[in-house]
């Protein structure tokens, strides 16, 4: 039986079964660990995953699933080593909110997930846009095909996969579409010039290399658009 089968039988069985610690792929978490297991109605996503074009590191490299807090920050609702279960790929377990609780602590239904996947080697921790070819989906006919954002879906049976996921963001796309364009620069001098904006923002799209997006990523921008420069990943 090939591992891709095997993902499918397990992710298509009943949730008793998935639920079972020896596919739960979160018993060697060391850097995404503080989240609240909620025995009942969990949404699971499976795929791969390619550090800077490179597959991840089975069991040592992890998978964190965010979502808002509630109050303007976020929350980790479920995580996974890589390969852990299942050679060369993550199988993420996603935990709904305790409703006997007062505070917010996991995901709500149809809420956006946020991707975070953490390089072990490096020590270093990558954001997910939800586009390709950040965030892209292998079709399957077993398979429940995942939005874009994904959401979070109350009592999932059938998983939703194969969500692949390719951090990095590349350089100086600071909305994390897959493209440079003058979206990118627009966002940019909101960024400098402090204005708001309802974009997300990815600073691992920096330019000048200090993790902070500033005036050069709009100049790289701007070059790139006017085909002064190849983009560089």
């Amino acid at each position: 039986m090939t591992t891709f089968k095997f993902i499918i039988i397990i992710l298509t069985a009943p949730l008793v079964f998935i639920f079972s610690a020896a596919f739960s792929c979160a018993e060697g978490l060391t850097h995404f660990t503080d989240f609240k297991r909620i025995p009942s109605g969990v949404c699971t996503y499976a795929g791969e995953v390619t550090i800077n074009g490179t597959n991840a590191a089975d069991g040592e490299d992890e998978v964190g699933v965010f979502v808002g807090d509630g109050n303007g920050g976020e929350l980790l609702a479920g995580a996974a080593v890589i390969g852990e279960a299942f050679p060369g790929y993550y199988f993420v377990h996603i935990y709904p909110d305790d409703v006997t609780t007062s505070e917010k602590d996991g995901a709500e239904s149809q809420e956006v997930l946020i991707f975070r996947v953490w390089d072990k080697s490096e020590d270093k921790e990558y954001s997910v846009p939800p586009s390709a070819p950040y965030m892209t989906y292998k079709a399957d006919e077993f398979l429940v095909r995942p939005s874009f954002p994904p959401l979070w879906t109350t009592g999932t049976v059938l998983g939703f996969g194969l969500l692949n996921l390719a951090p990095p963001v590349i350089r100086a796309d600071t909305d994390g579409s897959g493209n440079i364009d003058l979206k990118d620069a627009i966002l940019v001098l909101q960024i400098i010039t402090q204005i708001d904006s309802d974009s997300d923002v990815y600073a691992d799209a920096h330019v000048s290399g200090d993790g902070k997006i500033g005036v050069e990523a709009a100049i790289y921008v701007l070059r790139v658009v006017a085909d002064e420069l190849q983009p560089v990943e």
